[in-house]
Formats: structure tokens, C-alpha cells, sequence
């Protein structure tokens, strides 16, 4: 038997239970929408948190309690993924901006360098650049225009070709 829920699920209105059902069963809904709405349903029908995440194919009851809580503020709503949830961009325009110029500094300077050599000479930079890694960097040339031609192996902005060799990594 498990703990008493400290605020359960307030009765539901037909018209609320009526659009549950149809989301449950909707072969076009989100998933997290799809368990979300399992996990209401469940409760309204008696389960324990416990229970309705089962149901639900959730991994735990606090969760469960927490769609309870958005779904006594917001009504149907709460099935919905809030706008913004997610990870959060690392660098801002201006670090990005830095890491670039950085790079295309490091570029002139030499003809053959490699993601890991632009990594070592972004650590080895007195400007105010973060520490990035190889996959950074490589995200940072794509916004910035530049492409990887595969077949050539090198990078490639407005048709002028930037020769990279593959370093051993140390």
C-alpha cells in the first residue's frame, strides 16, 4: 500500500474524461502527450501514483504527481510540452563570434590543421574563449557558412577550399 497522495486528482468533467479517451487512443498524438493523458485517466480512476505510471509506461510516481499538480493549474494544457524544455544553447552569439575568430586566426596561420589542432589552439588562446571541444567547433564553422566536402577532405566557404589533415590525436 503505498503513501497517501498529499493532492489527488480533482473529479473529471465528462467533456475532459471524452477528450482523454480520444488522445489515448489517437494513432496521430504525441507520445508524451499519448502517456500523459493515460497517466490522468488512471488516476481518475482510481490508481495509485504508483499504478498510473505503470499504466502509463512512466518511470515514477513523482512524475505522475507532477502532471496532477499541472493538470489541476492548466486544465488540458498540461498535456502539452512546455515551449522552452530542453537543453539550452552553450555559448551566446558573442562567445561563438570569439570562437570564430579564433579559429579563422589559426586557419591563416597555417595550411593544414584539423579539429583537434583548432581545439588545442582555442585552449592555448589569450582571448576570452571558452573551452570547446572538436564537435563545437565543427558547429561553429557550419554556422558560420563554412561546409565539409567529404570527397575533398576539406572544408569549403564560397567555393574556396580549406585544407584540413587529420592529426593523430595526442
Amino acid at each position: 500500500m503505498g503513501r497517501r497522495q498529499k493532492r489527488p486528482l480533482r473529479p473529471l468533467t465528462e467533456s475532459e474524461i471524452q477528450q482523454l479517451t480520444d488522445i489515448t487512443n489517437s494513432k496521430v498524438e504525441r507520445v508524451e502527450r499519448i502517456r500523459r493523458a493515460r497517466a490522468i485517466l488512471a488516476v481518475a480512476k482510481g490508481q495509485s501514483f504508483t499504478g498510473a505510471a505503470k499504466e502509463a509506461r512512466m518511470r515514477s510516481n513523482s512524475g505522475i504527481a507532477a502532471i496532477v499538480q499541472r493538470f489541476h493549474e492548466r486544465g488540458m494544457d498540461s498535456l502539452n510540452t512546455v515551449p522552452g524544455a530542453g537543453r539550452r544553447p552553450v555559448y551566446d552569439h558573442t562567445q561563438r563570434k570569439a570562437i570564430l575568430v579564433e579559429i579563422e586566426k589559426e586557419m591563416e596561420r597555417t595550411p593544414f590543421w584539423s579539429l583537434s589542432t583548432l581545439e588545442k589552439a582555442l585552449k592555448r588562446s589569450t582571448a576570452n574563449v571558452p573551452k570547446v571541444s572538436a564537435k563545437t567547433i565543427c558547429q561553429v564553422l557550419k554556422d558560420a557558412g563554412y561546409r565539409w566536402l567529404p570527397n575533398d577532405h576539406v572544408w569549403s566557404k564560397n567555393g574556396n577550399a580549406l585544407a584540413e589533415t587529420y592529426a593523430a590525436a595526442d
